[in-house]
């Protein structure tokens, strides 16, 4: 919803509005005094949050020469791979030696920096369109209604309900009714409105971008699902402390952050390489994924499972920056015209860089909250059937390798579009040919 914005409003007044909200709510919910006003604060920091995310990934592409695009692609992805595994680690030192609200409150002084570092991007022009009568507000309700009604169920279908009850079953049918009413609207908008598709389905017609957000869903499920899980593996199977287990989450973090610089890199000697180190990493990450789900039950941790965090690692770094690169480098800048599919379809004018660019990122998150829905569910159906049990480390031991099973399963069709991206490019099919890779 906020890259659209920003195409109305200009880039960084959005940003700017991202960061105020942010950092507002991070305040507020380190006051918070009650459960349920950190998750209504939470929420709102949240959609901040994601904002400064997505435009992040959008920006810097637009203010980027192309010989540079490589480089700083590969910068950006190592600061997220960073601070996504960093998080754990200060997290729980935060939580053993001091406060939670320090979680939260850290957040103003980053924010104070960030919005002093950009004053000078505020006279950045951007052509803004007709302001809010631009925005499709019908088309993100639905999209986050689907959204919010799959996650739903995923996550209380195990945890307060069954499968069989009638909230479950009524959140899935909303979800799916959701899905379909969304995807009409969506055709039919651009037929009989000005207003640019909140999400622009014709993107999808496009080969290279449909694989492209394909892996970057699958990719996204493997990644947060891993360092989300795997410190709560360390702490109720290993019984480490929350230091201890963000700490023995390093081998993960320093090659996903160092393999993104690199990759990042490589693109501007060797553009053609991306859709290589795609598959490359696509290929790692669910080997070491996979790899991760056969860790024994006991207490001790394995000296194996520090190089099969070290192989996804290098998947999720090889894999970060790609997409950002190949978004931008695969979608022109206008597509135009009058190009019917199946006789209803209709593409309109789009800003179809940042678009595109925005989608892949919005389709790693959402990848990532089904999966993490979809753990949480594995997790509280194993507790039921282990409540006979009484060894207790190993019942979570074997729940947690379920949920890494499970994960490198989903994460096999990333790398599947992965191979695919890559076969196209180098039989000279459209423009996944090798020459048209970096133009």
């Amino acid at each position: 919803m906020l890259t659209p914005l920003s195409d109305v409003f200009g880039r960084f007044p959005v940003f700017y509005g991202c960061l105020f909200i942010f950092a507002l709510f991070s305040g507020v919910c380190g006051a918070s005094q009650s459960m349920r006003q950190l998750i209504v604060f939470r929420a709102f920091q949240g959609i901040g949050a994601s904002g400064l995310f997505s435009l992040t990934m959008v920006i810097v592409p637009d203010i980027t020469p192309d010989k540079w695009l490589g480089l700083y692609s590969g910068v950006v992805s190592s600061v997220f791979a960073f601070s996504s595994v960093l998080g754990p680690v200060l997290g729980g030192v935060l939580a053993q030696h001091s406060t939670w609200r320090w979680v939260f409150l850290l957040n103003l002084p980053g924010a104070a920096v960030c919005a002093l570092m950009l004053i000078p991007s505020i006279k950045t022009k951007h052509k803004a369109s007709d302001g809010w009568k631009q925005i499709d507000f019908p088309g993100a309700f639905l999209f986050l209604a689907a959204t919010i009604l799959l996650i739903y169920a995923l996550q209380s279908a195990s945890a307060t309900y069954g499968w069989s009850s009638s909230i479950i079953i009524g959140s899935l049918v909303g979800s799916g009714v959701s899905l379909i009413l969304f995807i009409v609207y969506e055709l039919r908008l651009p037929r009989y409105s000005s207003l640019a598709p909140f999400f622009p389905l014709p993107l999808l017609v496009q080969p290279d971008i449909a694989l492209l957000m394909i892996c970057s869903f699958f990719m996204g499920s493997s990644f947060y699902s891993t360092i989300i899980q795997l410190p709560q593996r360390l702490q109720h199977v290993n019984a480490k402390s929350p230091t201890t287990a963000g700490i023995l989450l390093l081998p993960v973090l320093l090659p996903s952050a160092g393999f993104s610089a690199l990759s990042g890199a490589m693109y501007r000697k060797y553009p053609a390489a991306t859709p290589s180190l795609l598959f490359c990493g696509g290929v790692l990450h669910v080997i070491g994924v996979g790899l991760l789900s056969t860790l024994p039950t006991g207490e001790s941790v394995s000296n194996s499972q520090y190089g099969f965090e070290v192989m996804t690692g290098i998947g999720f770094g090889l894999m970060l920056p790609s997409f950002m690169i190949l978004a931008r480098d695969w979608v022109p800048e206008q597509q135009y015209g009058n190009y019917n599919l199946f006789s209803f379809i209709f593409i309109a004018d789009l800003s179809s860089k940042a678009t595109a660019m925005g989608l892949v990122n919005t389709f790693r998150t959402l990848g990532g909250c089904v999966s993490i829905a979809v753990c949480g569910a594995i997790l509280n159906q194993g507790l039921d059937k282990g409540t006979k049990i009484t060894n207790t480390q190993s019942s979570y031991g074997y729940i947690y390798n379920k949920q890494f099973f499970v994960m490198a399963i989903l994460s096999i069709p990333s790398a599947l579009a992965a191979s695919i991206i890559l076969l196209r490019q180098y039989t000279r099919k459209g423009v996944f040919s090798a020459d048209s890779v970096g133009s």
